[in-house]
Parts: C-alpha cells; sequence; structure tokens
C-alpha cells in the first residue's frame, strides 16, 4: 500500500481545522488589528455577516456576499448556515476538475465555481440541491443528491473552511472497479482580510503535503477480503514561510523528501523561491510558467511520476493572523495538496 498516493475520497473531501471561538466583529477587542495596513496581500474587509446583502434576479434568492475573517466569528458563521430563516452565504470557490475512470485518475485543470450555501440547500454554480444529511452543529458533512450524482460539503468544529465535492458518476462500474466517475472539488472560506492580518513580518506554518500520480496509474489496491487497502494517506512534513509585506510564500529546505518506513515509497515535492504569492489571500503563481515539481517513487522501485511540473496551483489564506494556507496544484498526470496551520 502506497502511503503516498492520495485516494479520491480523502485528497478531494478536505476537512480542515481552523481557529475557533470568538464574538461578533465589534466586540472581538484584541483579536481585531487596530493599526491595520491596507494591503493587496490580504483581502479587503467585507463587513460584518450579512450587512450586505442582495437579491439574485435569476436564481430568485436573497443572499449575503462572501464574508472575511473578521466578519464573524466561526460559532456565528455555523449558526447562519443552520438558521433556516437566513439567506444564503456566498463563495468562491477555485475547485479541481478530475475523471476517475478504471482505477486510474485524469486531472483537468482548475475551475472556478460561485457556491451558495443555506440551512437547507446548496448551489453549486449549476443547480440547487436539498440536503438529504444538512449539516448541522453534531453533523461535520452535508450530503445533497441530485439524480446526476451527489454534492458533499465538509466542515470541521470551527467552520472557517469549507471542502466541498461534487461527484458524477459516468456509468455503473463493473465488478472490480472502484470508480468510473467525474468530480469537481474545492474549499473556500473566510479568507484572512486587513482587520485579521498578521502584524509580525514573517509567518512560520507548518503542516504537510501529499502528491498524486494519476493519468493511468492505479489508484486502489484489495485485500483478500475485497476491501480497500488503501484508505490512509503519506504526509510529508512541510515548513514554509509567508512574507506578509509582499505575499511571497517559501518552502523552507525545498526541495522536500519523505520515504515512507513501512513501503520505502519517496515522494520529492520542490518549490522555487519566488514561485507563489498571496493576492487578497487568494495564492497565485508569482510568473508565468511558475512550477512546483513533483516526484514519487512506489515500491519496488515503480516511478510515478519524475520531475512532474506542476503550474496549474491555487490557493487561500483563511483564519485570522493567517492560521490556515492551502494550497493544491494539478497537471494532467499529478496532484499536491499542501496543509499548513501557525502553530502559536
Amino acid at each position: 500500500m502506497n502511503k503516498f498516493k492520495a485516494l479520491i475520497t480523502s485528497a478531494f473531501t478536505i476537512t480542515i481545522s481552523a481557529c475557533g471561538g470568538g464574538n461578533s466583529q465589534e466586540s472581538r477587542g484584541n483579536e481585531i488589528n487596530q493599526s491595520y495596513v491596507e494591503s493587496d496581500v490580504f483581502a479587503k474587509p467585507s463587513g460584518p455577516l450579512c450587512s450586505a446583502r442582495k437579491n439574485d434576479p435569476i436564481l430568485k434568492v436573497e443572499y449575503c456576499q462572501e464574508p472575511t475573517a473578521s466578519s464573524a466569528s466561526p460559532v456565528q458563521l455555523l449558526q447562519a448556515l443552520t438558521n433556516s430563516n437566513r439567506p444564503y452565504i456566498e463563495f468562491s470557490g477555485l475547485g479541481i476538475r478530475m475523471t476517475a475512470k478504471f482505477n486510474s485518475i485524469l486531472y483537468q485543470g482548475i475551475e472556478q465555481k460561485r457556491v451558495l450555501l443555506h440551512a437547507d440547500r446548496i448551489y453549486d454554480g449549476e443547480k440547487f440541491y436539498d440536503y438529504y444529511s444538512p449539516i448541522s452543529d453534531d453533523h461535520t458533512r452535508a450530503y445533497a443528491a441530485s439524480p446526476a450524482g451527489t454534492t458533499i460539503l465538509t466542515r470541521d468544529s470551527d467552520p472557517q473552511i469549507f471542502g466541498m465535492s461534487q461527484n458524477i458518476p459516468l456509468t455503473m462500474p463493473p465488478p472490480g472497479v472502484w470508480f468510473d466517475q467525474t468530480s469537481w472539488s474545492t474549499y473556500f472560506g473566510m479568507r484572512t482580510d486587513w482587520l485579521t492580518a498578521p502584524t509580525e513580518r514573517t509567518v512560520h506554518l507548518y503542516g504537510h503535503a501529499i502528491v498524486s500520480a494519476g493519468d493511468g496509474h492505479k489508484l486502489l489496491e484489495t485485500t483478500p477480503s475485497g476491501e480497500s487497502s488503501s484508505r490512509s494517506k503519506g504526509q510529508c512534513p512541510i515548513e514554509m514561510e509567508l512574507d506578509v509585506k509582499s505575499g511571497d510564500l517559501t518552502l523552507k529546505n525545498s526541495p522536500v523528501t519523505c520515504i515512507d518506513s513501512e513501503t520505502g515509497a519517496q515522494m520529492t515535492l520542490a518549490i522555487p523561491k519566488v514561485a507563489l504569492r498571496s493576492r487578497a489571500s487568494v495564492i497565485e503563481t508569482v510568473l508565468s510558467g511558475s512550477a512546483v515539481t513533483a516526484s514519487l517513487v512506489d515500491a519496488p522501485e515503480e516511478v510515478m511520476l519524475v520531475n512532474e511540473q506542476i503550474s496549474d496551483i491555487s490557493g487561500g489564506i483563511y483564519g485570522e493572523r493567517a492560521k490556515v494556507v492551502l494550497i493544491r496544484g494539478t497537471s494532467s498526470n499529478a496532484y499536491f495538496l499542501l496543509v499548513l496551520r501557525r502553530l502559536d
């Protein structure tokens, strides 16, 4: 079992722990940066949650504009999303499109969609779907079904960040084939804004990296009992620095290489020194052609990826003081995910 190969249901349905608790924007006190600086590195504050409401004449719904980290506490956001009398809340998701067919995977680039969240329904950029298992205080996932497929919304106990996966089956898979579907997956949340930006010059972030190989490579293995034996995924420890003034994100000690102690599988990830940058708390590549390089060698000596160039990259900075950073990238052959957090 190769622990460095990410499974669809784990790498594409993201549940992230974010910063917790807090009161309203007006009463947070020291949590708000009173001497904030307007900067293009972090998002412009969108105001208190649902202070700006709009009506969509086509969809015929009332919605609140996308909140930023100073708009509400995670608890208040969850309260708004579990109250049927509250309007929809708008988010923008940069998602990865992929097709999983005959136990292999083909990545098809990044696609942006508008998402509207409500206590009872979800709009996935194309249609409204009712939840048959709604999001609530004691549910970390909400499911919305349609004749075409299933949409899964995930959150953690502190819902600063959401993950969303839309899975549409292509055919009924034949025996022995685990997946035959197309998917779009994204994450979104309350981005760090001027009022909640870090006050120090450099933010140290710690987390893990995942690299997944696709384009014809096997996704899953089976045990004699017929169950999947690749439920876990390898997580390569990484450290990055965020320059608050420039917005540059740098991977320390690049390239990073990890070897699975059980299988001997090896993963390598290299990020050029000036490749990733934050603008309005949205992570982008600095120059056209900037790329992350990934390699993946499975045991016994099965070469999955060799210096794969990944330049289709998206990501975001979320929560107070840049609490959580998520970065994803894809080529037709590969996918990587970086999940990083402040430790203080």
